[in-house]
């Protein structure tokens, strides 16, 4: 059957309504980025897909997005959305008062979870997100995660804790452009302020009504 009214991309356009079949996606040109008035979307192609073992894997948004390339510095956008793909995400439980726990942690990922609400560690695996005074994400770099979930699984055998992949649910959109921060202050009721909301700091919320 064929489905009601949609938008549908048009290279002169924008967005207009269209009837279309099939799944309820917006459809993307191929092979190229493009500019909705001043915003600019980039990500995977439907066609880029990683190889892990005998699965293929799409990027979230792939059904979105359908080119990943370099944006043309001479194409002016007040905001460019870009999806980091195929990173690993991993769901960290324990306790902070537990010494044991820390060390093992230092020792697989060399940094300490953060203690401190709403902060960010670094390290050469990735990134510690604090999510509670128990609880943290671990962002790991491409290819990266199964490694690091097996390494913390064995170090936290006998410990109080939990280790989980998360990755199938996850993905990082990225806001750059001169307005991008008028997106995100329209978007959610944080105070993303520079006194506030400094580098190195992490916040769970909703955005447009979603999260």
């Amino acid at each position: 059957p064929t489905s009601p009214l949609e938008p549908a991309w048009s290279a002169t356009g924008g967005w207009s309504p269209a009837r279309r079949s099939g799944p309820r996606w917006p459809r993307w040109p191929s092979g190229r980025s493009w500019s909705a008035g001043p915003i600019q979307m980039v990500s995977a192609k439907m066609s880029d897909k990683t190889m892990i073992g005998y699965e293929i894997r799409d990027s979230p948004l792939s059904r979105f997005f359908a080119s990943r390339q370099s944006i043309d510095s001479s194409q002016k956008s007040a905001v460019i959305l870009s999806e980091r793909i195929f990173l690993g995400y991993i769901n960290l439980r324990g306790e902070t008062s537990d010494v044991s726990f820390m060390n093992a942690i230092s020792d697989v990922l060399g940094v300490f979870v953060p203690s401190e609400p709403n902060t960010i560690v670094d390290g050469d695996f990735g990134q510690l997100i604090w999510l509670g005074p128990d609880e943290w994400l671990l962002i790991a770099e491409q290819k990266t995660e199964s490694v690091l979930i097996k390494n913390l699984q064995n170090k936290l055998r006998d410990i109080r804790s939990a280790v989980t992949d998360v990755s199938g649910g996850q993905t990082i959109i990225r806001l750059t452009g001169a307005c991008s921060s008028d997106v995100l202050l329209k978007g959610c009721s944080l105070d993303l302020h520079r006194r506030s909301f400094s580098t190195g700091r992490c916040a769970q919320t909703l955005v447009a009504g979603m999260g």
